[in-house]
């Protein structure tokens, strides 16, 4: 619904890409697309698989997602790929095989309880919070687990506000509490007794505070009832320690109060992206890992769809970028392809409730503007590689024949209103064992003025700021310049609202402006980004050091 008011602005902006251009010498010149092409295809030919890496953003459509990959893997010889789809809590999920039940949600108003862990459901899912509150007209017990306050707190019988990276400790006394109480009625099962002792051992209620706890025991009493229960698992979750491990403890409380799980992704595509990923044996890593190789000087080649920046010191020796706007990265890269926006090309993707949905092609492409299949098919054609696809068509059948899930879908169907829901994953009727992280909170000495910075990605690149500065709805929906703290925070620091900061953490400095937010946490910060931001703003570099979203940092006056 927000984007409907910068669609024009995004479309049309100045910063388009609507013709190929060829780095020579320091600038770059439009070329036509027979010639770049010809010329893409001999330089990457010079090089070696594993010399190459892929730079992938999910917001693409499901057949560009697939021909990227299947790009990378069969053309490029390289499994080097990496995208911001392995931060999201879907890629955790998924890793651990278990069962994701997004076919619920069209009944969401019908569960007598649901609880939100780690997600804003008013603003990240806007349409699953309309339902939660029909469900609270009728009666249901509604829980939200998380760092932030809730916009909705009066329709709430639980708001956990927690310190930041004590989830795993808060979830950790609940289920205590709740096996306490089974324990009690004897009716504890040998594995729940298992589970019960290594949480007990462990020191977990020591870093609560007291709120917490009553916190903590409230919601254990609520969960103890039999009643038709839903846990809705956001992306904020498990920002301070092992996401894994917090997963898996989710999953034993789910299994223990008979609850249905939905793992809600932020990205419209991530899913889709997993599931190509899958269907091609390969594996989506971390950042920090591609610093690695990095490090070793085995990377000379980055061809990408993504304005990502990476760290100063990488200096490939060829750089490819395939984006519909211009960027940091693609005024350095040594060749420019213009690719088509979304309303500018037909296609399908999973959302993050597992649907398949398709989007039609309703402008034409700007300026010399393709699909990423095509082009990408054309280089693989100069490079001896023929994928077969004639048409759209054909790469579907393809992609329904590679991705297991998709086994039966008619995409001709689906256009004509027809609802594919994917299901993954098993539901074990076993209890998962666990290895629970440690040091989950970070110790700040209040001396140097050290604060908890909370980083929460946005998946969306048309919201980086070079693009908002040229569209005043981009601007308005969010600036990703701001800084969020309590206004005592804001006092102690002696800063004022809108004044412009520096912040500075292990990996490096980056421009803010602060902005203070009511019943913030203490000594606690927050951020949104964008993972295609200017360099000067964007925290995703620091990304390429560490996996964590949460990290120590300090806010210094002035830039």
């Amino acid at each position: 619904m927000r984007g409907r008011f910068v669609l024009r602005e995004i479309i049309n902006s100045p910063q388009r890409i609507d013709t190929p251009y060829r780095r020579c010498g320091r600038q770059l010149e439009k070329t036509a697309w027979e010639e770049i092409l010809t010329e893409v295809g001999e330089r990457l030919s010079k090089y070696k698989g594993e010399e190459i890496v892929c730079l992938v953003h999910p917001g693409l459509s499901l057949e560009n997602i697939y021909a990227f990959w299947r790009f990378a893997r069969d053309v490029l010889k390289t499994q080097a790929i990496y995208s911001p789809t392995a931060y999201s809590i879907l890629a955790t999920w998924s890793a651990l095989g278990l069962e994701n039940s997004p076919g619920v949600l069209d009944n969401l108003q019908d569960f007598e309880e649901i609880v939100v862990l780690g997600t804003e459901l008013a603003t990240s899912h806007p349409v699953y919070w309309v339902k939660m509150i029909q469900a609270r007209h009728q009666e249901a017990t509604l829980h939200v687990v998380d760092f932030l306050p809730s916009q909705g707190k009066r329709w709430l019988k639980l708001q956990a506000s927690l310190t930041p990276g004590n989830e795993f400790n808060f979830l950790a006394e609940v289920t205590i509490q709740l096996l306490l109480a089974k324990r009690a009625k004897e009716s504890l099962e040998e594995e729940e007794e298992q589970l019960l002792s290594q949480l007990e051992a462990g020191s977990y209620r020591a870093r609560l505070t007291p709120e917490e706890k009553t916190e903590a025991q409230q919601m254990a009493r609520s969960l103890s009832r039999s009643v038709r229960r839903l846990f809705l698992v956001g992306e904020r979750l498990g920002s301070g320690g092992s996401r894994k491990e917090l997963l898996k403890l989710i999953w034993n409380l789910a299994l223990i109060s008979g609850a249905k799980i939905v793992v809600l992704p932020l990205d419209s595509n991530s899913w889709g992206e997993l599931e190509v990923a899958q269907s091609l044996g390969l594996q989506l890593q971390p950042f920090t890992h591609l610093q690695n190789l990095i490090d070793q000087k085995k990377i000379k080649v980055v061809i990408t769809n993504s304005g990502l920046v990476w760290p100063r010191s990488f200096k490939p020796e060829l750089c490819i970028v395939l984006n519909t706007h211009w960027s940091e990265l693609a005024q350095k890269a040594d060749f420019v392809l213009p690719t088509t926006s979304f309303l500018e090309e037909e296609g399908f993707f999973i959302n993050g409730s597992g649907r398949v949905q398709y989007f039609p092609c309703v402008l034409p492409s700007r300026g010399e503007a393709r699909p990423e299949w095509i082009i990408l098919t054309a280089i693989a054609e100069k490079m001896n590689k023929d994928f077969g696809w004639t048409r759209l068509s054909s790469l579907r059948k393809e992609l329904r024949q590679s991705i297991k899930s998709l086994t039966g879908i008619s995409f001709r169907k689906i256009t004509q209103g027809e609802i594919f829901t994917l299901k993954k994953g098993e539901n074990p009727l076993h209890l998962l064992k666990i290895n629970p992280p440690k040091g989950q909170n970070i110790n700040l000495t209040s001396s140097d003025k050290e604060l908890k910075l909370i980083l929460s990605p946005s998946p969306d690149e048309y919201r980086s700021f070079p693009l908002a500065k040229s569209s005043q709805g981009l601007a308005r929906i969010r600036s990703p310049r701001w800084i969020y703290l309590s206004q005592d925070e804001l006092t102690s620091l002696q800063l004022s609202e809108g004044e412009e900061v520096t912040v500075v953490s292990s990996w490096g400095k980056i421009k803010a402006v602060v902005k203070s937010r009511p019943n913030f946490p203490a000594r606690t910060a927050w951020m949104e980004f964008s993972w295609g931001e200017a360099r000067e703003f964007n925290p995703a570099i620091w990304f390429w050091q560490t996996d964590s979203f949460i990290m120590p940092i300090k806010i210094k006056r002035g830039r």
